[in-house]
């Protein structure tokens, strides 16, 4: 629009939410009159995460006012934005990607809690398999002494019955 340098943020301003302004007005008074200094800020605010590009492109339903080419644009976006955001660049890594993908849709929600904070993160089918091993390995362990414990304790207090009534029979 050929708007002068020393402008373009105030220009800007002009239709920006009053939120948004509160969060300019926050940083250092020259830098927040660089429009590229508050480009990058807002940028960096309101970029989307990978993990929520994904869900934006698994659950985009077609708006019955927009046409097939708008929905498919908003498909490819959500789609580049989910790679980019991953680093996917390859055919092989978006294979292992589209795998990782099916894999967590079938792992249990305790695994998932588990792995919540590594969980956008796991691009390799091999690592995810590994860790859903492990994870079922250490869950059968634990369920094992578990049931051994409970067992002991039902023998324990077999035992002490057993034990108490002997002790009536020997005082009387």
């Amino acid at each position: 629009m050929n708007i002068p340098a020393e402008n373009q943020v105030a220009q800007l301003s002009s239709v920006l939410p009053l939120a948004i302004l509160q969060l300019i007005a926050r940083e250092p008074e020259e830098a927040a009159k660089t429009y590229e200094y508050v480009k990058a800020l807002l940028l960096q605010r309101f970029k989307l995460s990978a993990e929520k590009f994904r869900q934006l492109f698994n659950k985009h339903q077609k708006a019955f006012e927009s046409t097939w080419y708008d929905f498919y644009y908003e498909l490819k976006n959500y789609l580049e934005g989910w790679l980019n955001g991953l680093n996917i660049k390859s055919f092989e890594q978006l294979k292992d990607l589209m795998l990782v993908d099916e894999i967590k849709k079938r792992t249990s929600m305790d695994f998932k809690e588990h792995f919540m904070d590594e969980w956008t993160t796991i691009i390799s089918p091999t690592e995810m398999v590994k860790k859903i091993e492990d994870f079922e390995d250490v869950r059968k362990t634990i369920k094992q002494q578990l049931s051994a414990t409970q067992t002991e304790r039902a023998n324990k207090a077999q035992f002490k019955s057993r034990y108490e009534n002997f002790l009536k029979k020997i005082e009387h």
